[in-house]
Formats: structure tokens, sequence, C-alpha cells
């Protein structure tokens, strides 16, 4: 039982980190190959690709949460599962806040010209949580003592 929740637990991670991997290269991209996109064109591709991406975090937290129990060697309070713990709740604030700002943005411009920087401060943030998931990926990965 516990191999089968192991291997949902890293293809979950997969999923999430090469998702957002996917996502962060993608979004420029969007920008470029249409010029200045309209707000509403950007939303409604950017809602498509998420929508399958939001539920891989709360299976890797799911199946996470799951290996500590189930695991002799490993506690909660192991240095790696608390860091591990603490980054993947900043990637979630991250993200959130992200989206927020995103949100809220386009709710507030008018001007079109404002787009470009909501849409690179998008692309930041993007970054900004790829690089939090690769933190988590090295504590899984060499487990910190």
């Amino acid at each position: 039982m516990y191999e089968a929740v192991l291997t949902l637990h890293i293809l979950s991670g997969m999923t999430w980190v090469g998702g957002l991997i996917v996502y962060s290269i993608a979004a420029p991209s969007l920008r470029r190959e249409q010029g200045e996109p309209k707000a509403a064109d950007i939303i409604e591709r950017m809602d498509k690709a998420t929508i399958w991406l939001a539920v891989t975090p709360f299976v890797v937290i799911g199946t996470g949460i799951t290996q500590v129990l189930m695991s002799e060697p490993h506690d909660w309070s192991d240095l790696w599962v608390t860091l591990a713990i603490g980054l993947v709740i900043l990637s979630f604030v991250v993200g959130g806040t992200n989206d927020y700002m995103w949100r809220k943005s386009l709710k507030e411009v008018d001007d079109e010209a404002i787009m470009p920087r909501a849409f690179d401060r998008l692309v930041r943030l993007l970054w900004l949580e790829t690089a939090v998931l690769f933190a988590v990926v090295a504590l899984m990965v060499f487990k910190p003592v």
C-alpha cells in the first residue's frame, strides 16, 4: 500500500511541477504570439490550462500526509518534512496571491496599455512558485537530517 501511495505522490508532484513549468513557459509565448492580447483572451486560455493543474496539489499533500502516517522512519519532526510542509504552504500563498492579483488587475484595468505590466507580473510570480516547488522536490530527494 505504501508503494502505491508513494507512486501516486510522485506522479502528482511531477504533474504539479511540470504543469507549472509548462504554464510558465507558455504564458510569455501567448503574449508574443498575439502581440498585446485582450485580457479576456488571456484569462480564458489560462483558466482552461489550470483546471487540471488545480487538483494535483491536493493529491500531493494528501499522499504526503498518508506517507508520513504510514511510515515508521519518517516523523512530523523530521527537518525535511517540516521544510516541505512550509514550502508547500508558501507555494499556495504565492499561487493564491498571483491569481488574486491577476484577476483584480483585470477587473480594474480599463486601459489595455496596462495589461503588459500585469502580464509580466503574472509570469514572474509563476516562476517564483515553480522555484519554491523545485526546492520541495530537492527536499524529497535529498532529505536533510
